[in-house]
């Protein structure tokens, strides 16, 4: 090879500092795929949990739960889906920010629009187990049924409609975010599916303990193992629906394309796969505390009722401590029942 054509190729190779925009687009990069890979490696971890607890039926097998656990199976998969193409996508970008980029954009708008999908998919699983835990809390209520189907329809419709706005705009511009009115049109849906599911399930808590009250008195001190699961329910359904209420109000204010809404944008969709694993294992934790208790609490009452069966035989016989035994028996049955 001459001096000449060796020159030329250096020249050719020749590199320069990347560009400040190039350099922010990058640390966006970096911090959205450490932060998704983050939430998604938990969401895996806690998915490995349930399946385990699942095959230990410390989650009860009937159908429902069956369900229920495949789609949580099902949302870690769309996840990890996305999460692939996020990483893809990024690789795909690349070679766009140098001198002379190949052309990339087909394939760069495919994959832009199969993670939208992906990730609107998320969040219509997301509510249908919101909506499924305020269904089964009025199971003879048609007017409520009625409302929660109209709900998930609307959800339905709004997800997917934004999905084919989000992708007729990549076909023409993948760089293209969108005007911020359109986050309402998956985002109003879905917020007001999770709002009202989640004042169905704090309405039939409330309904709960004052039913509680109203037939056990004021001397019940700890709240039924029913109330603490729907209290749980309706406090997460509440914090859940405050992250799209941050979500619209990021979208509002910096119109979606500042550093912080962007990496909030693509993390929403792992927060939403995460919240029912999470809320299934919380559940199956105080289930199991409370089992753990009330077999204490029964363990003891029955060790003092043979305490004092036994001291009442040797004291007296016959009649009489039968009679003590059937009344210390009864006894110590309500006392076990107003403990439960």
């Amino acid at each position: 090879m001459s001096t000449t054509s060796l020159q030329a190729q250096q020249q050719d190779q020749q590199s320069y500092p990347l560009a400040d925009v190039v350099l922010v687009i990058i640390k966006e990069w970096i911090v959205e795929i450490a932060i998704t890979g983050f939430l998604h490696g938990v969401n895996s971890t806690l998915v490995f949990v349930a399946s385990y607890l699942f095959l230990k039926r410390e989650l009860k097998a009937s159908r429902v739960q069956n369900a229920l656990f495949g789609l949580v199976v099902l949302m870690l998969v769309l996840s990890t889906a996305s999460l692939i193409i996020s990483i893809k996508f990024n690789f795909v970008q690349i070679p766009l920010l140098g001198y002379n980029p190949p052309d990339n954009i087909r394939k760069e708008t495919n994959l832009e629009i199969a993670r939208t999908f992906l990730d609107r998919s998320n969040y219509l699983i997301s509510d249908a187990i919101v909506v499924w835990r305020a269904w089964i809390l009025f199971p003879d209520n048609l007017a409520i049924k009625g409302l929660l189907s109209l709900c998930i329809i609307g959800s339905l419709v709004g997800v997917y409609t934004d999905a084919g706005i989000s992708a007729v705009r990549n076909l023409k511009n993948v760089t293209n975010t969108g005007e911020k009115e359109l986050v309402l049109v998956r985002a109003i849906p879905l917020l007001v599916t999770n709002i009202i599911a989640t004042s169905l399930i704090g309405y039939k808590a409330w309904s709960h303990h004052h039913e509680i009250r109203k037939n056990l008195g004021q001397s019940i001190r700890y709240g039924s193992k029913v109330q603490k699961v729907l209290l749980l329910l309706a406090e997460s359904g509440i914090m859940y629906c405050t992250l799209w209420i941050t979500l619209i109000a990021i979208a509002f204010t910096s119109g979606g394309d500042t550093f912080s809404a962007q990496i909030y944008l693509g993390v929403m969709p792992f927060l939403s796969a995460l919240y029912p694993v999470l809320i299934i294992l919380i559940v199956a934790v105080e289930k199991h505390r409370d089992d753990f208790k009330s077999t204490n609490d029964l363990s003891l009452s029955q060790s003092l009722r043979f305490a004092v069966i036994a001291a009442a035989a040797s004291s007296s016989g016959g009649s009489d401590t039968e009679t003590q035994v059937e009344g210390l028996g009864q006894e110590s049955f309500q006392l076990q029942t107003l403990r439960e």
